[in-house]
């Protein structure tokens, strides 16, 4: 893949959508990817991960059984620019009181288009991609139904 496709320690500049979207049409045989970078990116929605570039995420690859080579998309990880990591504890009542545009000022370190010049927010993302891949929408609207109530009292 030639490097100034999507570049590797230059800022950013070139981090985005329609570019993944190429890498993995034209050069990896991953199995609903798009519904696997639509969960990626739903999760970033729910944590605030602006940092999802090209150094965090992968392809890893294993031979079945049957003898076939399978590439996945890994799961997500490398997730420290998220979930507020930027307040200060003095400023946190401050942010809660106005969570909804603390949120909604956040911006994905990704953007959709190459020709874009300025990042994606994160709904904005999760939006055009399911307008490109209308078949990821039902994924996500599982995901945001699963009852996290048994789990929340061991993180609260």
């Amino acid at each position: 893949m030639p490097s100034q496709v999507y570049d590797c320690r230059k800022k950013g500049k070139l981090h985005n959508f329609e570019t993944i979207t190429d890498i993995f049409t034209l050069w990896l045989h991953v199995e609903n990817w798009q519904k696997k970078w639509a969960e990626i990116l739903l999760f970033d929605a729910i944590i605030g991960n602006t940092d999802r570039h090209q150094e965090n995420w992968e392809i890893y690859s294993f031979v079945s059984k049957d003898g076939r080579l399978i590439e996945e998309l890994s799961p997500a990880f490398d997730n420290g620019t998220s979930m507020g990591y930027d307040i200060l504890s003095k400023n946190i009542s401050k942010k809660l009181t106005n969570l909804e545009a603390y949120v909604n000022k956040g911006t994905h370190h990704m953007m959709w288009l190459r020709s874009d010049i300025k990042h994606a927010g994160h709904f904005e993302l999760l939006q055009k991609l399911v307008d490109k891949f209308p078949e990821t929408k039902q994924s996500i609207i599982t995901k945001l139904q699963i009852d996290i109530s048994p789990i929340s009292q061991d993180i609260l």
